[in-house]
């Protein structure tokens, strides 16, 4: 006789729910530490100076598309693919991209 068939779905419904809270704090835990190294990178950023501007906005892209090139970039903010390639060259070598 299997038990979740026959009245014992109260224990069943105890494990998927634990489950559930056991990802749920994780996915909680894991967002925590990306928003914390996000804003972490960005305060990196202000080591550049003036080139600060355009490495926080492709900065910004980079955490909302996570894969993108540097036509795309370019064109989404409306800066010249040269000012993004430096951007990006910035953003790599201060290990952020």
């Amino acid at each position: 006789m299997c038990r979740r068939t026959h009245g014992e779905w109260e224990a069943w419904i105890t494990f998927f729910l634990d489950g559930v809270v056991d990802v749920a704090r994780s996915a909680t835990a894991t967002t925590q530490r990306i928003a914390t190294l996000v804003e972490a990178d960005r305060q990196r950023l202000f080591i550049l100076g003036r080139a600060a501007g355009s490495a926080g906005q492709l900065h910004y892209v980079a955490t909302r598309d996570i894969v993108f090139t540097i036509p795309q970039a370019a064109q989404k903010l409306g800066f010249g693919e040269v000012t993004i390639a430096k951007a990006a060259a910035h953003l790599e070598r201060l290990g952020i991209v």
